[in-house]
Formats: structure tokens, C-alpha cells, sequence
């Protein structure tokens, strides 16, 4: 187990979490603002084959676990992200099943992702992005003590830069 909260487990992924992580990264509601295009069989399996082999690498730069119910043997609910980025900070991500939205379990998964972060790294800042119409993620991440920072134009689309300089 990496962490857990009052009401999830976060721990790595297994090769058994196949078909639900490929039910969440198939779901265009959950990856409309990530990649913006669902996964195939083919690529899900490929990205949960390069995560699990990436514990094994001890690879300390991209960090992505399993997010799963303490309540009951639950499978997968979605994944949890700590990455770091071209700018030498961390940057934190996190998708859930539809089913588990409104529920406070994001917010409630990246205090304590935000908490590990700070724990076991040495840093001070840790930066979250989303896109403006992603309401439901801006209320995550300000819930959370992120702060817009900057905020990037692309085309088509506008995009938010959050940063968080110290635990809550």
C-alpha cells in the first residue's frame, strides 16, 4: 500500500486491474480532459503493462497507483498520478470511474496525495492542470489549496495552471 484515506486504498496497479482500468480509460467522460480521446483494448493493456513494469524500474519520476474502496474487496475506481515535470516540479493527477464522481473522493485523494507528495519529496510546490470548462476539477483542486497561476492559451481550448505551495 502507498497511502490511504478514511475511504480509499491507493497501492499499484496489478495486471488483474485490466478490465477496469480499460473501462476507465474508455470512457470519454473520464478522459475528455487528459488525452481527449478514449483507449483501445490494445492501449490500455500497452499503458498498464509500462506502469507495472515501472515499479519494478523504481522509476521515481512518473508515479501512478491504483485508487480502490477501503470498504470492501474493491476493484479498481480509478488511478492516482504523481509525475514530475520538465520544470523539476511534481505534478498530480487523478481519474475516477463515473459512478464514484460527487462523492468527495477526489477531493479526499488529493489532500492526501498532496500530503504524501510533501512527505516524500523534498520540495514546496506541487502544480495540478485542467482545462476551464472542467468545473468539477477546478472544485477539486481549489478544495485542496490550489491556486490559479498562470494560465496557458492553446488552440482551441484554455487551459489553467494550478500550484499548491504548502500543506493545508
Amino acid at each position: 500500500m502507498i497511502f490511504q484515506t478514511e475511504r480509499l486504498i491507493v497501492d499499484q496497479l496489478m495486471e488483474t486491474d485490466f478490465e477496469e482500468f480499460h473501462q476507465l480509460h474508455s470512457d470519454i467522460r473520464v478522459m475528455k480532459y487528459t488525452t481527449g480521446k478514449v483507449y483501445t483494448r490494445n492501449q490500455s493493456q500497452s499503458s498498464l503493462d509500462d506502469i507495472v513494469r515501472s515499479y519494478s524500474r523504481n522509476n521515481k519520476k512518473v508515479n501512478v497507483w491504483a485508487v480502490r474502496l477501503k470498504s470492501k474487496e474493491q476493484p479498481l475506481i480509478g488511478t492516482c498520478a504523481l509525475i514530475s515535470n520538465e520544470h523539476k516540479e511534481w505534478e498530480v493527477g487523478y481519474r475516477l470511474m463515473p459512478s464514484f464522481w460527487g462523492m468527495g473522493l477526489a477531493t479526499e485523494l488529493l489532500l492526501k496525495l498532496e500530503f504524501y507528495c510533501f512527505k516524500t519529496h523534498d520540495i514546496n510546490m506541487i502544480v495540478g492542470y485542467t482545462y476551464s470548462e472542467n468545473k468539477a476539477s477546478i472544485k477539486v483542486l481549489t478544495r485542496c489549496g490550489f491556486e490559479i497561476d498562470r494560465t496557458y492559451k492553446k488552440p482551441g481550448d484554455l487551459r489553467y495552471y494550478k500550484r499548491c505551495t504548502s500543506l493545508r
